[in-house]
């Protein structure tokens, strides 16, 4: 597959190119054998005769993707290198296999990654959970936090405060690893202390599937809960609200039929309750049921195991 990683941020920038397009737009080049640039910008009627039947309509999104957004992209990577930010195109071995696997073409045609990249190579656990945590709550991520730091396993989470924040904390004092999946473009988030000292010593990954100017909003938040249940092998959900992020980022998971252990609130207890895959964290003692979510964890499959190689063939 030949593309610049420049055309496809140029893509990104182009009204109404999502990922599911992207990636569509992405395996025409590869079935025609053409590069990228050569269909961006593309005069219609031209293009029109270039593209076979069933794929006409991705020709607007072609031909608005202009030279100024090209320009825009080269400027946006200049930025981004120079502040030793990574890309992570979905067609190379560096890209997480399990985002292919879980959410096949709609997962996102580029990443842009700050420090350990290793860390995408070994499976993760997601701690996840409500903005205003009741101690208990807090008490109960700092455990799953430590349980699995001490087994080597990353953890994962939105960064959000609460819960979220608990989680990478928490890790991180318990000498294990984190993964922050950002709602936001790399360049717009500020980096707390804690953070920026883990990803100098190797204990940290920000991760972002956004243009790297921009900022925080709510459809972000939305998708990049399908980011963080897609890189996860089991899911940690505390004090969910009916809605919101950590509820969707649970239903992800439990779709994709991956353990998905919670502690719910009183008032919300019956979330969870009627999903096979669905197990609370705490037993009748309201203790953890640390030997239960760690074999839950083992038995488990990798989604990288799995990869859905049909809609994401190596370039040859």
């Amino acid at each position: 597959m030949n593309f610049q990683i420049e055309d496809l941020v140029a893509l990104q920038l182009t009204r109404g190119a999502g990922p599911v397009r992207i990636n569509s737009i992405l395996e025409l080049t590869r079935i025609l054998n053409l590069s990228l640039d050569t269909l961006l910008g593309t005069e219609a009627g031209q293009l029109q005769k270039r593209l076979p039947a069933g794929s006409q309509e991705l020709a607007p999104y072609l031909t608005a993707c202009t030279d100024e957004m090209r320009t825009q992209a080269r400027k946006l990577l200049g930025i981004t290198q120079k502040q030793g930010i990574q890309t992570l195109p979905i067609y190379t071995e560096q890209y997480p296999a399990a985002l292919r696997t879980c959410l096949g073409k709609g997962a996102p045609p580029l990443l842009f990654a700050r420090g350990n990249l290793s860390l995408l190579k070994e499976a993760g656990v997601g701690i996840v959970g409500t903005r205003t945590p009741t101690t208990q709550g807090l008490h109960i991520a700092r455990q799953c936090a430590q349980i699995f730091s001490f087994a080597g396993v990353p953890i994962i989470s939105g960064g959000a405060r609460g819960i979220d924040w608990a989680a990478h904390t928490n890790a991180l004092n318990a000498g294990g690893t984190t993964i922050v999946i950002l709602p936001q473009g790399m360049l717009t988030y500020e980096i707390p202390e804690i953070l920026h000292t883990a990803l100098q010593n190797g204990k940290a990954l920000l991760l972002s599937e956004f243009i790297p100017n921009t900022r925080w909003m709510t459809h972000a938040a939305i998708t990049r809960n399908g980011t963080i249940s897609a890189l996860t092998r089991l899911l940690c959900v505390i004090e969910p609200q009916k809605t919101g992020g950590s509820i969707q980022t649970a239903r992800h998971s439990l779709e994709q039929r991956k353990p998905v252990y919670y502690r719910c609130t009183p008032e919300n207890r019956m979330l969870f309750t009627t999903w096979p895959t669905a197990y609370p964290l705490l037993d009748l003692t309201g203790r953890l049921q640390t030997e239960a979510i760690l074999n839950s964890w083992q038995r488990s499959t990798p989604a990288s195991l799995h990869q859905q190689q049909e809609l994401f063939d190596k370039p040859k």
